[in-house]
C-alpha cells in the first residue's frame, strides 16, 4: 500500500497545472513610508520616495514588487 501511494504520487514537474501565484498582504495601519518600495504616488502617476523608505528594510518584498504588480491606489 505504502509503494502504491508513492508511485503514484510522483508526478512529473511538467504535468502540475500552471496557475498564477497570488500573495495578498493583509496589513493594519501599514502607511505608504513602511516599507523600503515606495508605494506613494503623485498626480502623474509617477512613484514618490520618503525618507523613511530608507530607514525600513524589506528586501522580500522588493523582490516581489520588482516581479510582480504593485498597487498604489487603495482604501
Amino acid at each position: 500500500m505504502v509503494f502504491s501511494s508513492l508511485v503514484f504520487s510522483c508526478n512529473k514537474v511538467s504535468e502540475l497545472p500552471t496557475q498564477p501565484n497570488i500573495i495578498v498582504f493583509l496589513v493594519n495601519d501599514m502607511s505608504v513610508m513602511d516599507t523600503s518600495s515606495p508605494f506613494a504616488t503623485n498626480l502623474k502617476g509617477e512613484l514618490i520616495k520618503h525618507p523613511l523608505n530608507n530607514y525600513y528594510k524589506t528586501p522580500h518584498m522588493e523582490v516581489l514588487v520588482k516581479q510582480g504588480a504593485k498597487l498604489t491606489n487603495f482604501y
